[in-house]
């Protein structure tokens, strides 16, 4: 399915909801029942440095007896940046900002890299409606990874190492034109990327993700679960193996990705 053709997904809207850092701006789908929804409305946080139309190829399967909420975090995407200072506890308290505006009683979470510890810390804030929390590729430390790509060339031949760059870390599990809304992703974040990554090499090493209560699952690709079952996880945290999964959702199908969700959500 190609991003673009949101129009053939379950009906999909985007909307803008207030929180205290601006406008936040989120992809909705509800279930075709009339607004009764057989599970918890489902929040999706996206990698960064892309934005909700990541989620758009699952967006049709997940809202099958659901509401999804597949948010921009903050300063990415079509959302106001954060007023302050940069931290997943300010990019967690936007999206607690939304669930509470909406008055969701109860809420899963699904997040992938760093919007994985946006929705650990989100789990973690008070009188949380979070139920259950599923983590794909995720948060460890990222003190090695050189993000930084704002050595702009007048000749753009930067843009053609943050190409490289894509290509090798997705590999043939992303199609090009994937790729590409990823790459206008990223040059659309611009310097929040840097300050993302640095925000969150610091949550990590607080040690707060193996605080977290809520129920937990954790996805990863078959060459981190290794790494992944070394960190401090939630207490009774599940891990599953997804063995096409590569960077971010890349290499998923919809009905891999809505089985494995389905068994741990659907409770």
């Amino acid at each position: 399915m190609s991003l673009l053709a949101e129009v053939t997904t379950r009906n999909l809207r985007r909307v803008y909801f207030s929180c205290r850092h601006g406008q936040l701006h989120v992809r909705t789908a509800f279930p075709s029942t009339g607004g009764f929804d057989e599970q918890p409305p489902l929040i999706c946080l996206h990698e960064m440095p892309r934005s909700s139309r990541s989620f758009l190829p699952f967006i049709n399967n997940l809202s099958a007896n659901r509401s999804i909420y597949a948010c921009d975090i903050p300063g990415f995407g079509e959302s106001d940046p954060l007023q302050g200072t940069i931290s997943i506890e300010n990019y967690a308290s936007a999206i607690d900002d939304l669930i509470r505006g909406l008055r969701l009683r109860t809420v899963d979470v699904l997040g992938v890299g760093m919007g994985a510890a946006i929705a650990a810390e989100l789990a973690l804030v008070e009188a949380s409606s979070v139920r259950r929390l599923v983590m794909i590729h995720p948060p460890m430390n990222q003190a090695g990874d050189d993000y930084r790509w704002l050595n702009a060339k007048a000749d753009g031949s930067h843009l053609l190492k943050l190409w490289y760059r894509s290509t090798v870390g997705r590999g043939s599990a992303e199609s090009p034109d994937s790729l590409t809304s990823g790459l206008a992703d990223e040059l659309h974040a611009g310097l929040e990327g840097d300050r993302a990554l640095t925000a969150m090499a610091a949550w990590v090493r607080s040690g707060r993700l193996s605080t977290v209560k809520a129920a937990t699952l954790v996805l990863g690709a078959t060459n981190e679960l290794a790494d992944v079952k070394q960190t401090a996880l939630p207490m009774g945290a599940l891990t599953e193996e997804l063995p096409t999964l590569s960077r971010g959702l890349s290499g998923l199908t919809p009905g891999a990705l809505d089985a494995s969700l389905r068994r741990f959500l659907d409770r």
